[in-house]
């Protein structure tokens, strides 16, 4: 049985001799992912940016027709007409720009964060238990020659929880704490198939969701100390998230490993699933 004293020691143990090796991996790895990132959404704004001026010039348009139809019939109605058009136009906007941002989001995480600042963030923490890391390990979606199968995966991954997240907020909550292992799983096993990381997970994960949410709470004195350093130092305390980061990625290593222990002793995976890191 683990405790959040026993998963934190034990991250401490391992992150002893290459903490700032970690820090400096976390920070390249998000600078890099990010950047990616904010490059395609700034790309998303120019469009959604075009297609606003598109919407304003034909719902004006429409307004304007609905205004001089409504001129025939008194100066109230002329503005009840240009109204609709002003609120036709916007609900459009807005709904086209919430898709686009929902789909791009879910295309970035699946392709950009999920395999490298989670699964491969995952990878390093893992082999570090037993080895000094390599910023190579955080490449390893790649280097396995299985980053199709990680995208594939992580698509459905981000698909299932903003599903459930759409149809009800505490479903969704409740499954991504039911698929929280999917990210782990495929760090140990890159090849494996969607169905299973998601089947294995699920049962490894009955009876441990609470505890699991208890140790993500845990870290929430160190939060909220950060976010009073960033608001007195103007931002600059923001930095201090990339010396948490290995802290925190390190405990829930431990805690995979101990409950990939129990899908293996439970018969919830097989040594060929689990094979190892």
């Amino acid at each position: 049985m683990w405790t959040n004293e026993l998963l934190k020691n034990n991250a401490k143990a391992c992150l002893k001799n290459y903490y700032w090796y970690a820090v400096l991996y976390c920070f390249l790895t998000y600078l890099v992912t990010g950047t990616i990132s904010g490059a395609v959404m700034s790309v998303l704004s120019g469009i959604t940016s075009v297609i606003g001026t598109i919407l304003s010039a034909v719902f004006g348009i429409s307004s304007t027709a609905l205004g001089v139809a409504g001129e025939e019939a008194g100066s109230d109605a002329m503005m009840v007409g240009a109204g609709i058009g002003m609120v036709l136009g916007m609900i459009v906007l807005y709904a086209i720009i919430y898709i686009l941002t929902l789909a791009v989001s879910i295309v970035i995480s699946t392709f950009v964060n999920m395999p490298f600042n989670i699964v491969g963030l995952n990878r390093y923490f893992m082999v570090s238990r037993t080895r000094k890391g390599e910023i190579n390990d955080i490449l390893f979606p790649v280097k396995s020659n299985q980053y199709k199968n990680i995208a594939k995966v992580s698509f459905f991954y981000n698909l299932y929880i903003i599903l459930w997240t759409l149809l009800f907020v505490i479903p969704g909550i409740i499954k991504s704490y039911e698929y929280f292992l999917v990210p782990y799983i495929l760090a140990e096993n890159p090849s494996i198939s969607k169905d299973r990381a998601f089947e294995i997970s699920k049962k490894t994960m009955e009876g441990e969701k609470m505890n699991t949410f208890i140790l993500q709470l845990s870290f929430i004195g160190w939060s909220l100390l950060l976010c009073l350093a960033t608001m007195m130092t103007f931002g600059l305390g923001a930095l201090g998230a990339y010396c948490l980061v290995p802290y925190m990625n390190a405990t829930f290593v431990e805690l995979y490993t101990c409950l990939r222990e129990k899908a293996l002793t439970n018969g919830y995976a097989t040594p060929e699933e689990l094979i190892g890191y």
